[in-house]
């Protein structure tokens, strides 16, 4: 598929504002969003459903496209995400095994990590959105590690660090993710 350019569309509820600032107003409404999720977080089945909902939360501020998934190929920095005909077996299939993965390695942080990092790996792939990815599937992953009684602090990996072991983790697996990246940000909740 060529690398087709799409006009502005995640920013399309900013018009009235410049350009070069779209960008930077919609992040700034994402992250009050954001706050109010950890305070009251959208309840779900841990499923697309309950993850688009999160990115429609988001992202109502910005876009008209908040929770849509995509219906179209989608590439970032020639690293190819699954393809629309390829997101029903990851979300219908693999997602519910991440999740039951998890759920049953609640007592093991080694095998906890191993589900985060597989979890991860599985959402990164599928890219369900245009934009806002990375930020969604991090709160979807938080609420889920939240009720399984860990915390997840991912301000303890750098941007730069994080995206390359994304990037990695879709060629070689989850050890581009495991280690350190999601030993670094899980511990167990306070009680």
């Amino acid at each position: 598929m060529p690398n087709l350019k799409f006009p502005l569309v995640f920013e399309d509820k900013l018009t009235g504002i410049p350009e070069s600032n779209r960008d930077t107003v919609g992040r700034q409404f994402s992250d009050i969003r954001a706050k109010e999720l950890e305070h009251n977080p959208i309840k779900g089945d841990f499923d697309i459903k309950h993850l688009s909902k999160i990115h429609e939360y988001l992202f109502q501020d910005s876009s008209t496209h908040a929770g849509v998934v995509r219906g179209y190929g989608m590439n970032k920095g020639g690293t190819p995400f699954a393809e629309p005909s390829q997101l029903s077996y990851l979300f219908e299939k693999e997602l519910p095994e991440r999740i039951k993965s998890l759920e049953q390695a609640v007592n093991n942080k080694e095998k906890y990590v191993d589900g985060l990092a597989d979890l991860h790996s599985t959402l990164d792939l599928a890219h369900p959105f245009r934009e806002g990815n990375g930020r969604s599937t991090r709160i979807f992953m938080s609420q889920l590690s939240k009720i399984h009684g860990y915390t997840l602090d991912f301000s303890m990996v750098n941007a730069k660090e994080w995206v390359k072991a994304c990037i990695d983790s879709i060629s070689t697996g989850r050890e581009a993710l495991k280690r350190p990246l999601f030993d670094r940000i899980i511990s167990p909740l306070e009680k």
